[in-house]
């Protein structure tokens, strides 16, 4: 049995969004350095499953397959094709460049609110790393089940990223006005 690389791509940036979130809170730039390593050590796994693609081979590469829910012919299949190691490579490399981006946004105002629990920079980054594995494994999945629960698993994520973002007056509206546009008055 050879290395589940396509496994190992996924699990790895979600072990690193774990691994930021425990960072305590008073050494938040190593919850910073934590965050750059994983996103690249998740680079450099993108890169063996793009050198080992072979563009002429068959339709799904560097394939796994576990039995996962039987009574419902659901598996835990796993493979890329062109699109999907394009999309995979494409993630890896931006998912650096966001947390480098993102490097002093995520600092807090401390003198706003130095009561807060919520840890904005492991958190932040965290929540970075989990969309990236979240969006690795959806295009690695060759099941559709498999797919739409790492889809939609990837929203959670993106909601609390997107929720947490800005500041200032009326900051609260904007964040609540996406939501309230899809209810009915």
């Amino acid at each position: 049995m050879s290395f589940p690389l396509l496994t190992a791509t996924a699990v790895v940036p979600a072990l690193g969004a774990v691994v930021t979130a425990a960072v305590p809170a008073a050494q938040r730039a190593a919850a910073k350095w934590v965050a750059l390593g994983f996103s690249l050590v998740t680079l450099a796994l993108a890169a063996i499953v793009l050198v080992r693609f072979d563009p002429g081979g068959a339709r799904f590469q560097l394939t796994e397959s576990h039995a996962w829910i039987k009574d419902f012919g659901v598996r835990y299949e796993l493979g890329v094709d062109g699109i999907a190691v394009a999309l995979i490579a494409l993630t890896a490399v931006l998912i650096p460049f966001i947390i480098l981006a993102g490097w002093h946004d995520a600092d807090p105002l401390e003198s706003a609110r130095p009561n807060r629990r919520w840890r904005p920079t492991q958190g932040f980054f965290a929540l970075i790393l989990m969309v990236e594995a979240m969006v690795v494994i959806s295009f690695e999945a060759t099941d559709v089940f498999l797919f739409y629960i790492f889809f939609e698993a990837m929203l959670i994520p993106m909601y609390f990223l997107i929720g947490a973002s800005g500041t200032g007056p009326g900051a609260a509206p904007r964040r609540r006005r996406p939501r309230s546009a899809r209810t009915p008055r």
